[in-house]
């Protein structure tokens, strides 16, 4: 395999306070209570498993969303959600 230089394939900055915040976020795997966290959110697809396999994230966790608009400041967000980053 080939040592490529970091250059040709940036990774973007983390989210930190000096960086902008996120506007969007894709929410996967959490209860739609958490949804509350934002002014709008879009369902974009159900999850789904091979062989209609029943587990947490098809029976507790169904859906991705596309969010936006937190209803709080990022780094206040942050602080009380980084636990499960």
């Amino acid at each position: 395999m080939k040592n490529l230089p970091a250059a040709e394939f940036p990774i973007p900055p983390p989210c930190e306070p000096a960086n902008p915040p996120p506007q969007t976020l894709i929410v996967v795997g959490f209860d739609t209570s958490f949804l509350a966290n934002f002014q709008d959110c879009t369902l974009i697809a159900p999850i789904t498993t091979p062989f209609n396999i029943q587990n947490e994230e098809t029976i507790d966790h169904r859906a991705i969303y596309v969010c936006h608009n937190l209803r709080q400041p990022w780094p206040q967000f942050w602080k009380t959600f980084q636990y499960f980053g």
